[in-house]
């Protein structure tokens, strides 16, 4: 097994205490991937909730996928793939050019498929540039899959549809027969104010999806209806001088165990109609060990986008945008590496995120891994949790994130243990900026948690236990640190600043007992009355209340070193908290030296160990 410090010291490069290094997000930047419709969702929302169209499902701020651009060395003996010619409905005219093929750069394969089979492990396969439809099925040799320099290169789970009939309000496609599954997925898992997002039914028309609706009568501009039984699809838009596609298949690919150490990179992945359900879990499915991913983009599945159920996995520099449920979904995945990706737009089909037993939807899932690394990503616009650590995940790094406006918590660490939540900023989250519940030995150290919808740090043990601990995670709440950070509550929230309380029947579990050590923090709300407490704590047998850091420091005898922030405005403290960028001014409280971080968690966070210049996140990643 594969030691976090073993992969922290793979990767690590170190940074000084210094203020011209850190990485910021500018107003541009969150332009630039958001869109105006995005900027304007940021100022005015805590979640990402969307508009309705009758009963439809779909989401905003929608992000049009691309692929960054890339550069990898072609080895010799590589095979080529170029997309062939495609007529309508996708059937494409691989027959004639497969007889003349024989994948070299001049007589390239005209289908993934076809490369793939006649690969050998350990060959490298380069796709030109293009639309490649259909599934692959399941690969069983090490393989590199990588895009042709500088060119953009889609894999594509939609058939192109041409030539619809015009009936009433409509336009219809007669036989229409997917391989996608209508079923697949639990109905307690539905909102039921969007009834369709488990039929995996998708239209695009040029590029942008359209709104599923319950019948032919809803039917209008911007959606579309499938009429299962019959085998119709029904378009409301008018078609006609548009590019209109609708999903097909319901996965791109999986590794198998016999493909231990392959690599995919530079390849777009959309369209695709995987399940709820774990049978056809996301768009693409690494099973088998050390599989990396980098610089590939995953949009637009019905589902998940990328499902890892193997060790020593590594994604990075990669999208995950607009995915029908989760952008990310690693189980069983030990030594995982998930760093600079940008994660935008999950649960764009808006299934239930209420707090139950059984929920699982995040912009990236992490369930029973441990030692790894979730670092420098940017999770924003998620309709869900942003980051979730759950089930006995254990020995984690979650550093140097930045987490804006998800519809639920923003970093949740839940049934975990020794788990590192430091540099990140957690803001504008419509629930809990920092959760931890049911979680052991959790160093929460240099955060910027401000303007969630709830409160900025909830510490809580959570209702359920286990006798069998996995790799340390007792699901417990004991060793929990808060240190070096800026906790700025929201106007408005429902709930403390810090919330703390104990949801186990029997136990007296108290908040002094989860929390060992808690100081110099910043602690301020821009109304001092809203919310009305700077803390909830869990005594014994009942609840203490405090109204200020002065009242939290005499009833309990911690944070002596913290510092108020009360009357203090989120535009005074940050550069542009409206736009997402909490770079602090030099007007902010927490312009002040911090307590010295410890090697473990400057490591951690990608920096040096010492005394930090001020207090809150200290790198944020760009965007």
């Amino acid at each position: 097994m594969v030691r976090s410090t073993q992969l922290r010291n793979r990767r690590l490069r170190r940074h000084a205490w210094c203020n011209t290094r850190r990485r910021a997000i500018a107003v541009v930047g969150t332009l630039a991937v958001l869109g105006a419709s995005g900027a304007t969702w940021l100022a005015n929302s805590s979640s990402a909730s969307a508009p309705r169209v009758d009963d439809a499902h779909v989401a905003t701020p929608y992000v049009t996928p691309s692929v960054s651009d890339s550069d990898y060395s072609i080895p010799a003996g590589a095979i080529f793939v170029a997309p062939s010619s495609s007529a309508a409905d996708g059937a494409a005219s691989a027959q004639v050019a497969a007889a003349h093929a024989n994948g070299s750069v001049s007589a390239p394969y005209p289908s993934l498929a076809q490369a793939v089979k006649h690969s050998r492990n350990g060959s490298t396969i380069v796709l030109r540039g293009g639309t490649y439809r259909g599934t692959l099925g399941t690969i069983s040799h090490r393989v590199t899959i990588q895009a042709y320099p500088h060119q953009q290169v889609w894999v594509n789970g939609a058939a192109v549809l041409a030539n619809l009939k015009h009936v009433g309000n409509a336009w219809v496609r007669t036989g229409w027969d997917p391989h996608v599954c209508h079923n697949c997925y639990p109905r307690n898992a539905l909102d039921p104010q969007y009834p369709y997002a488990g039929l995996g039914d998708q239209v695009f028309i040029d590029g942008r999806p359209q709104a599923e609706v319950g019948s032919v009568g809803k039917v209008r501009a911007g959606t579309f209806y499938v009429d299962h039984r019959a085998g119709r699809l029904y378009v409301g838009s008018n078609p006609n001088g548009h590019h209109v596609e609708a999903t097909m298949y319901e996965k791109a690919l999986q590794f198998s165990g016999r493909a231990a150490g392959s690599v995919v990179r530079g390849i777009g992945f959309e369209h695709f109609a995987p399940h709820y359900n774990m049978d056809v879990p996301a768009m693409v499915v690494a099973a088998a060990p050390n599989v990396t991913f980098d610089h590939d983009t995953f949009a637009l599945s019905a589902g998940r986008g990328l499902s890892v159920f193997r060790s020593g996995t590594a994604i990075t520099n990669s999208a995950f945008l607009d995915n029908g449920l989760n952008g990310f979904h690693a189980n069983t995945a030990d030594g995982l590496e998930f760093t600079n990706n940008r994660v935008i737009g999950s649960n764009f089909s808006h299934w239930s995120i209420a707090s139950t037993a059984s929920a699982s939807i995040a912009g990236a899932k992490i369930t029973s891994t441990s030692n790894g690394i979730v670092r420098g990503n940017l999770f924003a616009a998620n309709d869900s949790n942003g980051i979730w650590l759950d089930v006995s995940s254990s020995h984690f790094d979650v550093t140097d994130n930045n987490v804006i406006g998800s519809g639920g918590m923003g970093i949740a660490i839940e049934l975990s243990g020794y788990v590192i939540v430091a540099g990140n900023v957690s803001s504008g989250n419509a629930r809990i900026g920092i959760k931890v519940s049911g979680s052991n030995n959790v160093s929460v150290w240099d955060n910027t948690v401000a303007n969630n919808g709830q409160s900025q740090i909830g510490v809580y043990q959570d209702p359920r236990s286990t006798s069998r601990p996995r790799d340390g995670a007792t699901w417990n709440t004991t060793q929990v640190t808060i240190v070096n950070n800026v906790i700025i509550g929201r106007t408005g929230a429902t709930k403390s600043v810090l919330d703390s309380f104990n949801g186990r029947r029997g136990a007296r579990i108290t908040t002094a007992r989860m929390v060992s050590f808690d100081d110099r923090n910043v602690w301020g709300r821009p109304v001092p009355s809203s919310p009305r407490f700077m803390a909830s704590w869990q005594n014994s047998a009942s609840k203490s209340a405090f109204t200020s850091l002065a009242a939290i420091q005499q009833g309990t005898g911690r944070e002596r070193h913290s510092v108020s922030a009360d009357h203090d405005t989120l535009g005074s403290m940050f550069v542009s908290a409206t736009n997402g960028d909490y770079r602090l001014t030099n007007r902010n409280a927490a312009m002040v030296q911090g307590t010295a971080v410890p090697q473990s968690i400057a490591a951690a966070m990608d920096v040096r160990a010492g005394v930090p210049p001020h207090l809150g996140a200290l790198l944020v990643p760009a965007i």
